[in-house]
């Protein structure tokens, strides 16, 4: 052999056994060795040197030996990189370094070099050598498997996170444009920090949900551009294998997607497997916040309060499929019978059950995850040790393995030298004996986990009375268990919220609350703490928990919504206080899809007024279109922003709005000026509800030739019934309701100006002098209208006869008698009742239509307003008077607040559980019983009532 650059004559075989001999070094394979050595020796730029420090430097003499005794794989990298040798001498050849350490070891590597390719092969070298080195300190003993795989992760996701970088500068000055970070996920071995020498890396990619379709674009570049850097070999190599299968929708799904969809994904789609591959998720590289935001949304998934049986089923199959193809393998180091595998699956059983107990088990690392378990008595002393130690001892032979020639092995191979060797390294002088050693710690290992890895340990944290998600698993006959677990739950809870009171009845509900698939109850499981929670800051938990137990039971596609709604924090907070203030709106939302989609895709309350917005009707659907506004303005009422006086003006300019938009789509263009539409009730008072219909009026105008009257009553009584055609659902508020028009609903639904005197001067009824009275204009011809509101005042606005009087009584009684016959207590109608809204609105209106003739502040509809301008001519005392402000004011209020508890209703005969829900939307005293008090009320205005009305036939100022 030539030996450049050298003085000595010497024997290459013979040299070789010299040192051997010289520091007494232990060889694993002499023939193997020799060959390694020879191959050095051959390529050693200065063999002279190389022999030198072989003879002076033991420490040196031993670290090459051990790598040419046990390793083509390091051997091969020493002839890549004879400048490597230096490190074998190098005083920090024993340093253990973490991820700092590593990110600035990778910033150094590539700060010396320009250009792309130079930068690249700088880190491919980084990790060359640290191989070296890390795989040099584990054979010989000096660094044990826990802390080499720590430092082989710190290296792979510094490399990660300084290639990335690379990349993205590359990239960004190749196309002249930013490119925005997305996060890179790590899984798998390298997610837990416990990486081995050539694995797989697991990665995942998620962009921000905020970045737009170009950045998207130019992000989708950079992952792909980084996908290939990491995978390509060059003369330096390759980083890893990267397998991208574990990302949303595996390798269907986008290469990078976004923040919310992932999310989405992961909660609402996944499979169990997915879900337990989480348990090793971390951020490694771009952008880490985000990857940190992502995985506490997650948390609950990950480590679920209570999980279901399902959960804990589809973890034993996953395992019983892997190892069905590795049961008779003794070889076999990973995922056969009492193998890695099985520490690993024990170690995620645990997890999943207890994580959310004990958040210190939320943790990625197989080693640390032993360790407390452990620590929290949940498996002995022994067992411990017989996991940890026959962990250990399988993954370092699996290291040795690849170590010796770099290739992903996990059984003891038929090769005998490959064997042979490992024996030795693992302290055994052949495979039989180390085949033996790993039988036994196979068969330890397996005693553990079948202990553990059954329904047992499920069942056993099931008697662990953690988390009201238990519900889940229990039936009908659990009702009792049920109710206990509410109660604990109404004691773990932040104080300042409300309690469940009624734990039987809301029991009842929370089971019938978790019916439906597997998927949705997976779903609910692990959020159900947090529902539960958000309830509880209702006013009334009881009362909102069946509410929206009811809503979801009647929920096509439950599982869907249910995601989408604890996923908004708005349609969260809307649909709660609809279960809490407003089950009528949940009845209608539940039938109509569409309006559903509006409240999902509603972001945040609309503040502005209907008076100033562009509304648009859909000709086809006016129903979706009137209840979508309506549910805009119920969120500001319910939610506490506006009052009902407000939203009753604003329900008033929304039926202004609709007809308009009715009047423009059906009259004709040449009659728009002929006709006229005008309010009545409620309509014309602003006092809408959210349950209202329109009293409406038309009036055509009088020609002059008889010919064009006839045509134009013919063709407006048509265009008025296409428009009463347009919104004619009596289900649904702001329906057209003309049946107080003269004759009723026998009468024309348009007439002429001169029409109407007639048939006031002839037919005008004691109830229509009142009704009429209140009209309005709202569209058409102005000019009209104000010609029929003076001609109607001409007829109403004139003291009622005594005969007027007792007829507005009978009507008045007949009314009432209708409510008995209904089996309704008229008592507790609170609209048409004695001593209602009705007995005040007839009193105030027999009073002040005569004097509206000559008093203006009296010429007005609405009833709050002729109160306060009544006062100084009320024949009523002032303390009557100010009963009859008190009531109307108090009505008012409950009558709005009740459509949203009951829908069309008037009846204030409720629950205590309406009662106390009704009286925190009218913000009424807490100390007061509010059905007392309205009887009180009604009693006094009916003595008021029956002591003036009468009267009023010779009332004068």
């Amino acid at each position: 052999m030539n030996l450049r650059s050298t003085t000595l004559n010497i024997n290459p075989d013979s040299f070789f056994y010299s040192i051997i001999e010289k520091h007494n070094l232990k060889i694993t394979d002499v023939e193997f060795t020799k060959s390694n050595f020879l191959k050095i020796l051959e390529h050693s730029p200065s063999p002279y040197f190389l022999c030198s420090d072989l003879i002076k430097r033991p420490l040196f003499a031993y670290r090459l030996f051990t790598i040419l005794s046990s390793s083509i794989y390091l051997t091969k990298i020493l002839l890549q990189h004879p400048n490597y040798l230096d490190l074998l001498s190098s005083v920090n050849f024993e340093l253990n370094l973490n991820l700092d350490d590593y990110i600035l070891e990778a910033k150094r590597a590539t700060d010396i070099f320009k250009g792309f390719e130079n930068k690249i092969n700088a880190l491919k070298r980084l990790k060359l050598r640290e191989h070296l080195r890390i795989a040099t300190r584990e054979i010989q003993g000096n660094l044990d498997l826990k802390n080499s795989t720590l430092q082989l992760s710190a290296l792979y996701e510094a490399l990660l996170r300084e290639v990335l970088s690379v990349c993205k500068k590359h990239l960004e000055e190749r196309l002249g444009k930013k490119i925005p970070l997305f996060t890179v996920f790590a899984g798998g071995k390298l997610g837990g920090r416990e990486i081995n020498y050539c694995s797989d890396v697991d990665l995942v990619f998620i962009s921000p949900q905020e970045i737009d379709y170009e950045d998207l674009k130019l992000s989708n570049k950079l992952a792909r551009f980084y996908i290939k850097v990491l995978s390509d070999f060059t003369q330096e190599g390759f980083f890893f294998h990267v397998d991208l299968n574990l990302r949303p929708e595996g390798p269907d799904g986008a290469l990078l997607p976004k923040k919310n969809a992932s999310i989405e994904y992961w909660k609402r789609w996944a499979d169990p497997w997915e879900w337990q591959s989480l348990i090793k998720f971390r951020p490694v590289a771009g952008n880490i916040n985000l990857g940190k935001e992502i995985l506490k949304s997650l948390n609950k998934i990950i480590y679920p309060n209570f999980p279901l049986e399902k959960r804990i089923d589809s973890i034993f199959q996953i395992k019983e499929r892997i190892e069905n193809q590795f049961s008779n393998n003794s070889n076999e180091l990973k995922r056969s019978p009492g193998a890695i595998r099985d520490v690993e699956f024990l170690c995620q059983l645990f997890q999943v059950l207890y994580g959310y107990i004990y958040p210190e088990l939320q943790e990625v690392n197989t080693i640390k995850v032993l360790e407390r378990l452990s620590k929290l008595n949940l498996i002995s002393s022994d067992e411990f040790h017989v996991l940890y130690e026959g962990y250990i001892f399988l993954r370092k032979i699996e290291h040795l393995l690849m170590i010796y020639n770099n290739q992903i092995i996990h059984e003891l191979s038929s090769d005998p030298e490959q064997t042979n060797i490992i024996s030795k390294l693992m302290g055994y002088p052949n495979e039989k004996d180390l085949l033996e050693k790993v039988i036994e710690h196979k068969k330890n290992i397996r005693s553990v986990f079948e202990k553990y890895f059954n329904k047992v340990s499920w069942i056993n944290r099931k008697k662990i009375k953690k988390g009201i998600s238990q519900v889940i698993e229990l039936e009908e006959k659990d009702l009792e268990d049920v109710k206990q677990l509410l109660e604990d739950f109404n004691q773990e809870i932040p104080k300042d919220l409300n309690h469940f009171s009624d734990l039987t009845e809301s029991s009842r509900y929370l089971m019938l609350l978790k019916i439906g698939n597997t998927k949705f109850q997976e779903t609910l499981s692990y959020q159900l703490e947090e529902l539960l929670l958000e309830i509880c800051k209702t006013n009334h938990p009881d009362y909102t928990l069946k509410n929206f137990s009811l809503f979801l039971s009647n929920m096509k596609g439950k599982d869907t919504f249910f995601q989408l709604f604890m996923d908004n924090e708005y349609l969260k907070k809307l649909i709660l206080s609809f279960s809490n203030f407003g089950p009528y709106l949940l009845d209608k939302v539940v039938n109509e899809p569409e309006f559903l989609d509006y409240l999902i895709e509603t972001k945040e309350l609309d503040f502005e007024s209907i008076k100033e917005k562009n509304i648009s009707f859909n000709p086809q659907n006016i129903t979706n279109s009137i209840f979508r506004e309506i549910l805009n303005l119920s969120q500001s009422y319910l939610t506490r922003v506006r009052s009902e006086t407000w939203v009753q003006k604003e329900l008033t300019y929304l039926g202004q709005k609709l007809c308009e938009f009715c009047f423009n789509q059906n009259i004709q263009e040449k009659y728009k000026n002929e006709v006229a539409l005008l309010a009545l009730g409620n309509f014309a008072t602003g006092r809408l509800t959210i349950t209202s219909d329109l009293d409406v009026l038309f009036v055509h105008s009088d020609l002059i030739s008889d010919l064009d009257l006839y045509t134009l009553h013919k063709d407006s009584q048509k265009a008025v019934i296409n428009f009463l055609k347009t919104n004619d659902n009596t289900s649904f508020p702001l329906y057209f309701d003309l049946r107080l028009r003269p004759e009723g609903e026998n009468g024309e639904v348009i007439r002429s100006l001169s029409a109407y005197r007639s048939y006031y001067e002839k037919y005008l009824e004691p109830w229509e002098k009142i009704a009429y009275s209140k009209l309005k204009f709202i569209c058409g011809n102005f000019n009209l209208a104000k010609s029929l509101i003076i001609l109607t005042r001409e007829f109403c606005y004139k003291a009622f006869t005594k005969e007027e009087l007792e007829d507005l009584i009978k009507i008045r009684n007949r009314v009432i008698q209708e409510r008995i016959n209904q089996d309704i207590d008229p008592k507790m109608d609170i609209k048409l009742g004695p001593g209602s809204l009705m007995d005040i609105d007839f009193l105030l209106q027999v009073y002040r239509l005569p004097l509206a003739k000559d008093y203006k502040p009296l010429r007005i509809s609405d009833p709050w307003q002729i109160l306060k301008n009544m006062d100084n001519f009320a024949p009523w005392s002032p303390k009557e008077h100010s009963i009859l402000k008190e009531a109307f004011n108090f009505y008012n209020k409950i009558l709005f607040a009740l459509k949203f508890l009951r829908g069309n209703t008037n009846n204030i005969l409720l629950t205590e559980d309406e009662l106390s829900i009704l009286k925190k939307m009218i913000k009424y005293n807490e100390t007061i019983d509010i059905l007392s008090y309205y009887l009180k009320l009604s009693n006094s205005v009916k003595d008021i009532f029956d002591k003036y009305f009468l009267q009023a036939s010779n009332f004068r100022v």
